[in-house]
């Protein structure tokens, strides 16, 4: 912020404060205790600008287009003034669904995916672990026995098995030890993030995102990573990266989510990268993050150029 120019009475202050405002330029007029009012401009950038309109005020105070500032400076104000309000009521409505019953808040999308991922774990437990995994696996392979396999670059992929893009994100570690957390933990976040992500935009939208970033994050775990790996949590982290940057993107969303969640996840996220947690994929959790902001980006940016062309 910086000084434009010191007046000694408050309404030619004003009135070129709302000259300003009307030319989208913001500034502020504060009181002298000696005496005299100064004019400040908020956006150092629109200094340049901001002195041409004084110089032409100096020139022709009487122009109309001074005289009449105020009137439309008020009116922009109400109107924006409005508008925020009615943001704020649409974002308040939206949070409200948060508040709903545990019955009503789940998504049946968020639901399914659910009873997807815990059928596929028990299906493997109870079943033959090994082959279901060959079958559900980014690349189709042979197992040599200590932890050595057999496979070719895209094997099952390049005769046409193209499900397995996305059904890695689908499996989890066998139902013992870490991998009943590991089934627990992202099922637990699914719920939640999911939900959120459904009751806004729809199970369509939630089944595009899953898939969208299963593909992207899968692959890059695959090229740069290891071709064996399992877990939703590329895709959570990617619903975690899509959130964080639209409530960022914009604050009266509907994606205000809890501080402590963005502790819990990217906590976790940071623990894989640097070795906390062995046998971490983390091209997934990477792939699935930045593909989820991006997406986050994308979305926020359409939102806000809808608004500003407004109803039609």
């Amino acid at each position: 912020m910086r000084q434009l120019a010191q007046f000694e009475d408050e309404g030619t202050a004003r009135t070129l404060a709302d000259a300003l405002f009307v030319e989208g330029i913001a500034g502020r007029v504060d009181a002298l205790r000696e005496g005299g009012y100064l004019l400040w401009v908020e956006d150092e950038a629109r200094m340049d600008d901001a002195r041409e309109l004084l110089r032409l005020y100096e020139e022709a105070p009487d122009d109309p287009r001074f005289q009449q500032a105020s009137k439309v400076a008020g009116g922009q104000r109400r109107a924006s003034t409005k508008k925020d309000d009615a943001a704020r009521k649409k974002a308040d409505k939206l949070r409200a669904r948060l508040d709903e019953s545990s019955a009503s808040r789940y998504g049946k999308v968020t639901l399914s995916l659910i009873f997807i991922c815990v059928g596929v774990a028990f299906a493997m437990a109870f079943t033959d672990y090994d082959a279901i995994h060959r079958w559900l696996n980014y690349i189709a392979y042979e197992p040599l026995g200590q932890s050595q396999i057999q496979y070719v670059p895209f094997g099952g992929l390049r005769d046409g098995q193209l499900w397995r893009l996305i059904t890695p994100t689908f499996v989890h570690a066998e139902l013992k030890g870490f991998g009943i957390f590991h089934l627990f933990f992202n099922m637990y976040w699914l719920k939640d993030l999911g939900s959120m992500v459904e009751r806004n935009q729809g199970g369509l939208f939630l089944i595009f995102f899953v898939v969208a970033v299963s593909l992207i994050a899968n692959t890059a775990e695959y090229l740069f990573g290891s071709p064996l790996f399992h877990g939703f949590s590329g895709v959570i982290l990617g619903l975690y990266g899509y959130m964080w940057v639209r409530s960022k993107l914009e604050p009266f969303s509907a994606y205000a989510i809890p501080q402590s969640w963005g502790l819990w996840l990217v906590g976790f996220y940071l623990a894989g990268l640097f070795g906390l947690f062995p046998g971490v994929a983390n091209w997934v959790h990477s792939g699935g993050l930045v593909t989820g902001a991006l997406f986050g980006a994308i979305a926020a940016m359409r939102s806000k150029s809808k608004s500003r062309r407004g109803p039609r």
